[in-house]
């Protein structure tokens, strides 16, 4: 179970593992007393990302676009999986010194994780695709170049257009097994097609 508390808050036996998760250290309290078992500065926002944010209201949704891209630049979202399957044997709380208990790093960081772990249920740590975050936010306005960045980053709207994709090159070279998984029928269909158009363009000679 994964919980989030303010670092001023009185631990609680059911708090389980206390992780600090802010980039300072919080003032007015010793680590003993608040009883932190770990210190993941690491996790923790950039100092220009927190500076811009200065805890405004109005801004919170960009922030929580910007820190998810942050951590994910940062190679983070494996530690995150990690926390989550961490959460499915103990209890796990992530302090934090902000004042607003609804809009702070420890929120999103919580959120990410319980994500990480619905999505990824099945998703092994040693495939970090499994981990990548879109932001759609950053790209829900970009119109078609954003849908098409979002569904193939190597293929213009103009390709998809006219039924041509952008790394049809990277398909002949992997001989269809990289993107068609097909049965030994569709295969045999496959290559007799191939020796068709073969003959057709460079036929046999002449009969004696």
């Amino acid at each position: 179970m994964i919980r989030i508390k303010r670092v001023f808050a009185p631990p609680d036996g059911s708090d389980g593992v206390r992780i600090l998760v802010d980039r300072l250290r919080p003032r007015g309290v010793t680590r003993e007393a608040a009883r932190i078992d770990e210190w993941r500065k690491d996790l923790a926002p950039t100092t220009v990302l927190r500076k811009w944010c200065e805890h405004d209201p109005s801004k919170w949704r960009t922030f929580q676009s910007r820190y998810r891209h942050e951590l994910e630049a940062a190679g983070k979202m494996e530690e995150l999986w990690l926390l989550g399957e961490r959460a499915g044997r103990e209890n796990i709380t992530f302090v934090y010194a902000a004042r607003d208990e609804a809009r702070n790093n420890a929120a999103v960081i919580k959120k990410l994780v319980e994500t990480l772990c619905v999505h990824s249920a099945a998703a092994r740590p040693s495939q970090p695709g499994r981990f990548l975050l879109r932001r759609r936010s950053a790209d829900r306005n970009d119109g078609e170049a954003g849908r098409d960045r979002r569904r193939n980053p190597g293929e213009s709207a103009e390709c998809r257009r006219s039924g041509r994709r952008g790394s049809r090159r990277a398909f002949r070279r992997s001989g269809g097994k990289e993107y068609l998984k097909i049965g030994s029928r569709e295969r045999g269909l496959i290559d007799a097609a191939v020796r068709g158009i073969a003959l057709f363009r460079n036929p046999p000679g002449p009969f004696p």
